[in-house]
């Protein structure tokens, strides 16, 4: 699939007032951190069963470390660290879930809401509860090697209004970046968040027809 240019923006950054004692000659400068964010997926399979549910797509839980706006990275296997100056547009969680809604949105298969719209009078039949499991890149091969991004999520899809469990499964997908720069790093999340969300949307829909 064709990946989407990435669309940075820089963040602003607050300044503040040297510490007492100190001649405030100036303001402290700092780099702005770039910020990311990914594409939903568009290319679903056209043979997907349209369902009638109303799907209430919950935020994810994600552990404490991938609960964060940071871009994770394991330099090795027992460590979990973060690019420098590099930042999704949103937490971890928060990102998944815009992505996740926007996908099955675009499928047109099925009636979206997120929680907000659920509390408004729109009454889901079904909810998708997500676990963030993975969500960096792994540096397998040395630091000075390309990384195998590794997107891995946990799903349970459940029935209202005893949120009974209709489906689960675990979903994930790898991709190797094309280098080592930051940019040939994101292109790789992008990729493999394409693939996943397109065989997240399958699960679901076929989950519900069922």
């Amino acid at each position: 699939m064709t990946v989407l240019p990435r669309r940075p923006f820089l963040a602003l950054l607050g300044t503040a007032p040297l510490a007492a004692g100190c001649a405030a000659t100036g303001l402290i400068a700092r780099t702005p951190p770039r910020i990311f964010r990914l594409d939903a997926a568009r290319a679903l399979d056209e043979g997907l069963p349209k369902v009638d549910a109303v799907l209430l797509i919950e935020t994810p839980t994600a552990v404490a470390g991938l609960n964060s706006a940071r871009v994770a990275l394991k330099p090795e296997p027992s460590t979990l660290d973060f690019y420098a100056d590099a930042l999704w547009v949103d937490v971890v969680p928060v990102m998944v879930q815009q992505l996740v809604g926007e996908t099955l949105a675009f499928s047109d298969k099925v009636g979206i809401v997120g929680p907000a719209d659920a509390t408004g009078g729109q009454r889901p039949t079904h909810a998708l509860n997500t676990y963030v499991l993975d969500f960096q890149a792994v540096y397998d091969e040395g630091t000075s090697s390309p990384p195998l991004v590794d997107l891995h999520l946990g799903l349970r899809l459940l029935a209202f209004p005893r949120r009974e469990q209709v489906a689960l499964t675990e979903l994930r997908e790898r991709e190797r970046a094309g280098g080592t720069s930051l940019d040939e790093v994101i292109a790789a999340f992008d990729r493999a968040a394409d693939h996943l969300l397109a065989e997240l949307a399958s699960w679901v829909l076929r989950s519900l027809a069922a």
